[in-house]
């Protein structure tokens, strides 16, 4: 079954005070568990998972204002921003390696091994 998006969610988050904040009970009561699920196939910690959830939500409202769309097109928007949520995160936990440290790296061959490598296998052929 398709999850369908109530449209007055949309025009409550564009609404006065009361308004949006109708419209963002009904949203967290759309989206929090399949948010949660999400992050967690991410391979999210559940503390991450909630973390993430809220950082969805607040990037929703503060933006809410901006779409221009309705519906299924303002759940995709939400999957984006929670895709974009989880990409920065992980994208800060990558560990860089300065590259004069690189070469000491464990890890295989070292650019002039495969090329050797490679020439030999293209002699041998």
């Amino acid at each position: 079954m398709a999850f369908v998006l109530d449209p007055t969610i949309v025009a409550g988050l564009r609404g006065d005070a009361t308004s949006r904040r109708r419209a963002v009970e009904r949203l967290y009561a759309a989206f929090a568990g399949r948010l949660r699920r999400y992050f967690l196939h991410r391979r999210a910690t559940p503390a991450e998972a909630e973390d993430f959830m809220q950082e969805t939500f607040v990037r929703i409202l503060r933006s809410a204002g901006e779409f221009r769309g309705e519906g299924a097109q303002f759940a995709a928007w939400i999957w984006t921003i929670a895709r974009n949520v989880a990409a920065d995160h992980f994208r800060q936990q990558r560990t860089m390696v300065p590259i004069e440290e690189a070469h000491d790296m464990p890890g295989g061959a070292s650019p002039e091994e495969l090329a050797v490598n490679r020439s030999d296998a293209e002699r041998l052929a």
